[in-house]
């Protein structure tokens, strides 16, 4: 029966962990097109509480910078989101919750597995005999917890810090400052290219004259014939 119990209970740690995996997989690319929903929201002037950034205002932290995050573009917006998105910081949206659930049905297989396999939980603590069974209950468990937490610290979108926010917002407002020079650059070159056409222009007026005037002056001139 115990050896049974210990493939059942393999087996559905193996199902749970592929479950979440596959979940984050499907919520982390649904999180990427954030920022294009944001700047198509925007740009058809919808309320944020209608649209995708109802989801992120929902966390304080970006309920306190409401004031910043009007003041954006479109653009900007999806800016601050896209990169929020790179720093795997846009938002749990509920996926923690379920994640501790799934962990602590494999937590609770585990030590019902080794319990009805080996005997009560002094046989499992005390019994030196039982160094197997000690270090099967501890790979259970602790193999699980270890796979969690790397994948959520290199992979799981998490919820937003205040200084995340705010290293959003200032490259934000780089890429702001810096087109806006870029822009001011432009407009110079812009005006600079105008007043070299308007030279172009005036000289090729005198050209036209003094061709004309030369013409004039050989028209002028006997006719040896």
């Amino acid at each position: 029966m115990g050896i049974y119990l210990l493939i059942a209970t393999i087996l559905s740690s193996i199902f749970l962990i592929l479950w979440r995996w596959y979940a984050h997989y499907l919520d982390n690319a649904i999180a990427g097109l954030y920022a294009n929903f944001i700047f198509c929201e925007s740009s058809l002037g919808l309320p944020d509480d209608l649209g995708t950034v109802g989801n992120l205002l929902g966390m304080k932290v970006f309920r306190d910078k409401g004031t910043e995050w009007n003041g954006f573009t479109p653009v900007q917006k999806a800016k601050v989101v896209s990169k929020l998105f790179e720093k795997k910081r846009l938002g749990y949206r509920g996926h923690r919750g379920i994640d501790i659930v799934a962990l602590v049905a494999i937590i609770v297989m585990a030590t019902v597995c080794v319990f009805s396999f080996r005997g009560d939980w002094w046989t499992v603590i005390i019994n030196i005999k039982l160094k197997m069974s000690r270090c099967l209950y501890i790979a259970i468990i602790l193999v699980p917890i270890l796979m969690v937490l790397l994948y959520y610290w290199f992979y799981c979108q998490k919820n937003p810090r205040e200084k995340d926010l705010e290293n959003a917002f200032a490259e934000t407002d780089k890429l702001r400052n810096k087109n806006f020079e870029l822009m001011k650059t432009g407009s110079q070159l812009k005006s600079e290219l105008s007043e070299f056409h308007k030279d172009l222009l005036d000289f090729e007026s005198r050209i036209l004259t003094l061709k004309t005037q030369v013409q004039k002056l050989i028209d002028q001139l006997p006719n040896d014939n």
